[in-house]
């Protein structure tokens, strides 16, 4: 009898924890045929984004080319084939439709007359800190969610990783990440020999600049400048960041990039490799 009321109570425990992935995979944020809005960014190996700064999504590079004259533009497309390889998770567009440029929702954080600017900045021991300048440029006060506020790293692809969404030369190494809390999180990746490893990715925000936790106010003409550290593996890097709404929404806002490299995992082994303005990529 004991074994039994045992059982039964296994079989029930997987049930409900199968229940429990399924309603994660059900509101995880499927990435299905239907309409898409975001900056069109290329990295430095050329791979296009459809980039909404916290979230993005993948063009083929079957279908890249009909986007490059929208560089730096924030767009709007009809999807008809979307691959997303793992949910929650950032999907594949294979074909689609352009429509114009991105709508204004009022349920969005207002990009309009906002304008952020990367650099970086060397210090004292070969450090390098980056910094995201955000600029006013309206004549009245704005205020600004730092959960909207989303830098993002793209790297090299690992070859013959099954969860990555990309068909091109590199990938987001982060992503899903924002000002609004701290983003840090490993990476598991298979090596040449198919052995499973684990990287560390993580952004660091220097605090104390406007002491309220959710939001950035900016009068009329007003700058304010933030200090972030990026920890990454060993590799080439591209960096951008990003403000507005998700992927399914509306109009959003990118700054440049800025490429830099790490010999190892650490920030302070970090060397610049210059900046570049997203419509110099054309």
């Amino acid at each position: 009898m004991n074994n039994l009321i045992r059982t039964s109570f296994n079989v029930i425990a997987v049930a409900v924890l199968i229940l429990f992935c399924w309603i994660g995979m059900a509101f995880g944020g499927i990435r299905s045929a239907g309409e898409y809005s975001g900056v069109v960014v290329f990295d430095r190996w050329d791979t296009c984004y459809l980039y909404s700064s916290t979230y993005l999504m993948y063009i083929s590079e079957k279908k890249k080319e009909l986007l490059r004259p929208y560089v730096g533009r924030s767009i709007r497309i009809d999807a008809t084939e979307v691959f997303q390889p793992m949910n929650p998770g950032d999907g594949l567009i294979t074909e689609f439709n352009f429509l114009g440029d991105a709508t204004v929702s009022e349920r969005l954080p207002a990009v309009d007359g906002l304008k952020l600017t990367l650099t970086e900045e060397r210090l004292a021991g070969n450090s390098l800190r980056f910094n995201v300048e955000i600029d006013n440029q309206n004549r009245f006060k704005v205020a600004i969610l730092k959960s909207e506020i989303a830098p993002t790293v793209f790297g090299k692809k690992i070859d013959d990783d099954p969860f990555s969404p990309a068909d091109g030369d590199s990938e987001a190494k982060i992503t899903r990440c924002n000002f609004g809390s701290h983003c840090g999180f490993p990476r598991l990746t298979y090596g040449p020999a198919g052995q499973l490893t684990s990287d560390s990715y993580s952004v660091d925000v220097e605090q104390g600049i406007q002491q309220d936790p959710y939001m950035i106010y900016l009068a009329g003409g007003q700058k304010l400048r933030y200090n972030f550290y990026v920890r990454v593996s060993k590799g080439d890097y591209d960096l951008i960041i990003g403000y507005g709404g998700g992927v399914h929404e509306g109009r959003s806002l990118a700054s440049n990039i800025v490429s830099f490299a790490t010999d190892v995992r650490e920030t302070r082994d970090l060397k610049s490799l210059g900046r570049h303005s997203l419509r110099n990529q054309a």
